[in-house]
């Protein structure tokens, strides 16, 4: 910024202005009669004919406005030669930030939503979000809408959308774009009186909805700043289908307007036709503590507003090379192996960019490696724009050590080596190459994935190694990937011998970009890969376990401390908790893999004691040391981190790859049961673990399993609601909450370590996550000293519920909502689930004595969640005149969903996050 601003006060003078540099601070505001040296940027400043001074920053690219929104009100001082008194930026008035919506909707006979919305960007709307659009591709714009529009309405599907100007850099045009969207079923209810939700977009989209940041604190001591102001102005005209019903009610709300927000929506009925507006702008920078009051009351008010609905008298009512940001012209990959532990890797690639996001992501190469047993060297780089070649110097290539470095000196330090580009621009094209050595490995074992989110022309993969090794290695090519049918890449594979040297080769041609999505599986689960293995399970096993028995072997430190801490002892297992914990409190954890570092890294258990600092390998050496000292019976395995698909991992059972198993767990076998110790910490109960569905390796016997626990030790949550719903439509609501795995672990540290005044912070956002309007009325109180742990609290919701005449309608306090976090309607990979996830949420709900008919209230229903993949259960029952019970339960486990399958899993998204699932109606 320093730079930037410097030049631009240069051209400046050069043009004939009176230009200096300025030094602003970004943040809160310095005192006038209190001097310091800090500010954090630097802008530029021509000084008017009055003496006045115009500001502008030359670092941000995304915007047309001389002085960006986002240094409203900051202290700043311009460097005259006769010096300057400290100055505070102006205030851009909030209508120059505005986001205006227009949306034009029609609902049909069937309860079909379809609109069509027009929003324009201005200000620090425009700025804010061309910087996002510029940086992503054409395909995460859409999917951005996509989402947009399945959060402001669940299950809706993006349509089309026209995103301008086509040339994000092209600040003199305003953002606009154009959405067509679609959602069935979105009235609640079927026959009879129903609830029809409003939608709109100004909820979801603009600058406003963010600047508030967390405001769960019931009042402050200090200001809430927001850094600008900016607003949004939206008109909705929803034409309803006349088989729908007569529209019986529409909201009303209350306008809120004071010196720091205007909030308003209204809607009026015209015909068949219902015309809403809505307003909400925020006026100021900062909101003083006694002002933050007041704003607390206007959420309130707004989140009540927002959940309001219209009720209608219902008769019935029943979408070869892809645009990318980069093309790789080619890829060369060849491995020239020594012998089965010694190796030499080249790779030669030529890449042109294409867009504004491939120049970003493509300024520089980052290489990781570890000098301890590995070597890298840039042959040449250089980049070509048109007839002009500018070759990288050694000014622009540099090596760093990694992070954990400075914190663990006992290890080789890892480096990552930078090289700069020079000159990248769209257009460009890149050519470099480099050369990786690697000495001392275990085994060779390689594996390439043919697949690449950018076009790619054609890749080559070689591997040349001795011919006395061909019975030793193993190789596989599949096209498909190993799981699932896949795209169906062009390749040719070829094996021959030359110069008693076996040389395999596999090209890939015309490979078009894969689409960036969620929750995306393995690669190697559905495109085309490559996997080459020398190792042996039980060589390989019988290696390390002879590493770990010697660093074991005759640590004085490490028996004496061991039987220190159990001598008053008497049962195993709480030996065994002491232990652990004694290594989770004073031996530090280092954050490198066991599979990072050479088997020479390992430490002694003394050492590792003594230096009171590990990583998993060590650390599990200690643990290991001190439980054999004590006389319980346990051994040493290796915990995979890549999937708990069985599927997947088959492949790594057949073709060994050191990087498989990156955690060293040990296994304890006692009277109580099997417990696997070193990836959990003291605030864990004894036998739960992260490692639950991973494959791991016995080091003992070489037997690759599924780590399985009993279900008492497996992560999941129940939750209870017990709300009482009064006449006045407030609510009393108590929850409780059980912790079981290692939901325990992370509830028990947190609350353990949490000093009073953040709990208490805590605890006021909590409350405000349930409502703006809830108040606490209870302590919260948390209980660990028992298992499942308790977290339970009371609050007190004024107008928890809506009345409506004659009616009453509740909005539950859980919500189902996007547990798929599916943004997109449509899919073209398969839908990944890593994990396991089990929770049970239970609402009895006292209903007031005058409003005992139930109108509507969730379905009872199961899911079945494709490729056996668990279920989502809804039941609700009636348990007296008054009383009513809703249940979610969610019993999901890992696994691969194929796109085909894909439409299926949308629909049951679209299901959980159906207001059905969530409104109580009901009448007198």
């Amino acid at each position: 910024c320093r730079d930037k601003a410097a030049l631009l006060v240069a051209m400046l003078r050069e043009a004939g202005f009176d230009a200096y540099p300025v030094l602003i601070y970004s943040g809160p505001k310095k005192d006038p009669e209190v001097a310091q040296p800090y500010f954090n940027h630097a802008i530029s400043a021509i000084r008017n004919d009055d003496g006045s001074f115009m500001l502008m920053d030359s670092t941000d690219e995304s915007t047309k406005s001389l002085l960006p929104s986002y240094l409203n009100d900051c202290s700043y001082l311009v460097a005259t030669p006769e010096g300057e008194d400290l100055r505070v930026s102006p205030i851009v008035p909030a209508q120059k930030n505005m986001l205006t919506i227009t949306t034009n909707a029609q609902i049909d006979s069937e309860g079909v939503y379809s609109a069509e919305s027009k929003i324009v960007f201005n200000g620090i709307n425009d700025n804010a979000y061309r910087g996002y659009f510029a940086r992503i591709s054409q395909a995460q714009r859409r999917e951005y809408f996509e989402s947009l529009v399945s959060k402001i309405i669940p299950g809706a599907k993006l349509k089309s959308f026209t995103l301008l100007p086509n040339d994000m850099l092209n600040t003199e045009k305003k953002i606009q774009v154009d959405i067509k969207y679609e959602a069935g079923n979105i009235v609640i209810g079927g026959e009879g009186d129903s609830l029809l939700p409003l939608f709109m977009i100004g909820n979801r989209v603009g600058i406003v909805n963010f600047v508030l940041g967390k405001t769960g604190l019931q009042e402050r001591r200090f200001p809430l700043e927001t850094r600008y102001t900016c607003g949004v102005k939206e008109d909705i005209d929803i034409q309803l289908d006349p088989k729908l019903g007569d529209v019986v009610s529409l909201p009303h709300c209350n306008e809120i307007n004071n010196d720091t927000i205007t909030w308003k929506r209204e809607f009026v009925k015209d015909g068949s036709t219902i015309k809403g507006s809505g307003e909400f702008v925020i006026k100021v920078v900062r909101f003083e503590p006694d002002e933050y009051k007041q704003l607390k009351q206007t959420l309130k008010d707004i989140e009540f507003n927002q959940r309001k609905m219209a009720i209608i008298d219902s008769g019935s009512y029943l979408i070869k090379r892809k645009q990318a940001d980069v093309a790789y012209r080619s890829i060369d990959k060849s491995y020239s192996l020594e012998d089965e532990n010694n190796w030499k890797l080249s790779v030669k690639v030529v890449k042109e960019i294409l867009t504004y996001k491939g120049k970003k992501d493509s300024g520089e190469l980052k290489f990781n490696y570890n000098p301890a047993w590995e070597s890298i060297r840039l042959v040449s780089a250089k980049v070509i724009n048109g007839n002009s070649v500018k070759e990288i110097s050694d000014q622009e290539i540099n090596v760093m050590d990694a992070s954990w470095s400075g914190s663990a000196p006992r290890y080789p330090a890892s480096k990552t080596l930078v090289a700069s580009l020079p000159g990248v621009e769209i257009g460009s094209v890149i050519e470099y190459e480099y050369e990786m050595v690697f000495k001392d490995r275990a085994f060779f074992d390689m594996q390439e994935v043919f697949a690449s989110y950018d076009a790619l022309d054609k890749e080559t993969l070689q591997i040349s190694y001795p011919k006395k090794l061909e019975q030793k290695i193993k190789s596989v090519v599949d096209p498909d990937g190993f799981s699932f049918d896949g795209r169906g890449d062009e390749f040719v594979e070829t094996k021959e011998v030359v110069d008693d040297r076996i040389v395999e080769t596999v090209e890939f041609k015309n490979q078009a970009p894969l689409k960036r999505e969620v929750s995306m599986a393995p690669l190697s689960s559905y495109v085309a890969v490559a996997r080459m293995s020398s190792g042996d399970w039980r060589e390989y096993c019988k290696t390390i376990m002879q590493k770990i028995e010697d660093a074991s072997s005759k640590q004085n430190l490490s028996i004496r401390k061991a039987k220190d801490l159990t001598e008053h002892i008497g049962l195993e297992r709480d030996k065994i908790v002491a232990i652990r914990d004694y290594v989770s409190k004073n031996i530090r954890n280092v954050s490198v893999s066991f599979d990072s570092l050479p088997l020479s890294a390992i430490s002694n258990a003394d050492t590792t004691l003594q230096d009171a600092y590990g990583n998993t390998t060590d650390r599990a050496i200690l643990l290991y040391t001190m439980l054999k000292a004590i006389g319980v019976d346990c051994d040493v395995v290796l915990a995979s981190r890549d999937s708990r698909i069985d599927s997947l991992e088959a492949i790594n059972r057949r073709y060994p790859s050191r990087g498989t198993f990156s955690i060293v767990l040990v296994r304890v076998n006692c009277k109580s049961g099997e417990f696997y110790l070193n990836d959990t910490n003291q605030y864990a109960k004894l036998g739960t673990t992260p490692s639950r569905g991973y494959q791991i390796l016995s080091l003992k016997d070489a037997k690759i399993e599924s780590l399985e626990l009993d279900k008492q030790n497996q992560t999941h949550i129940d939750s209870k609601y017990d709300i009482t719903i009064n006449e006045d439509a407030s609510a009393n609501i108590k929850v409780s909450s059980y912790d079981f795995g290692l939901s325990f672990e992370m509830d028990n540290r947190k609350y353990s370590e949490m000093p009073p005044e953040q709990k208490n912070r805590y605890y006021q956002e909590m409350v405000a996550e349930l409502s703006q309007s809830a108040l606490a009325s209870s302590e919260l109180k948390s209980d660990f000293s028992v298992y499942p742990g308790l977290v339970s609290y009371a609050v007190n919701i004024d107008r928890f519920a809506v009345i409506d005449g004659e009616y009453m309608y509740i909005t539950l306090p859980e919500a189902l909502g996007r547990i798929f976090g599916l943004k997109s309607d449509k899919r073209e990979t398969p839908y990944y689930n890593p994990s396991f996830l089990n929770y049970t949420a239970q609402m009895d709900i006292e209903l007031p004595q005058s409003y005992k008919s139930i109108l509507l209230c969730p379905e009872s229903q199961v899911k079945e969640i494709p490729g056996e993949s668990g279920t989502i259960e809804i039941s609700s029952q009636r348990l007296g005149a008054t009383k009513l019970r809703i249940v979610y339960k969610v019993n999901l486990k890992p696994s691969i969903i194929p796109a085909s399958d894909y439409d299926e899993l949308f629909d049951i998204s679209t299901w959980l996050s159906k207001k059905d699932n969530r409104m109580i109606l009901l009448g007198k």
